[in-house]
């Protein structure tokens, strides 16, 4: 079974979000493992903050480690990502602090 790994990051105000995770990602596969990148989530027009960090969550759950992209502790989101990291024991990757 291939390691799931959370990617978790910066995303509101950033508007180049989505080609980080994706790098992310793509490094994530060729190490030989599975990447969660929450950036790709599509929860409709009406979504709000509270709905992508409640979907998220629930992806993060589902992998045994977290990777956080540079400039995470600027984000809200993205600490409380790494917190949960943390709360689940996951090998925290990347930048971890």
């Amino acid at each position: 079974m291939t390691t799931r790994i959370y990617i978790a990051g910066p995303t509101s105000g950033h508007p180049g979000h989505k080609a980080a995770f994706a790098r992310a990602a793509e490094a994530i596969r060729r190490g030989g493992c599975e990447p969660v990148n929450p950036a790709d989530l599509d929860l409709g027009p009406k979504a709000t903050w509270h709905d992508y960090m409640s979907a998220a969550q629930g992806l993060q759950r589902s992998c045994a480690a977290t990777y956080m992209l540079d400039g995470w502790t600027e984000s809200t989101g993205a600490t409380i990502e790494w917190w949960v990291a943390r709360a689940l024991g996951h090998q925290i990757m990347g930048h971890p602090r």
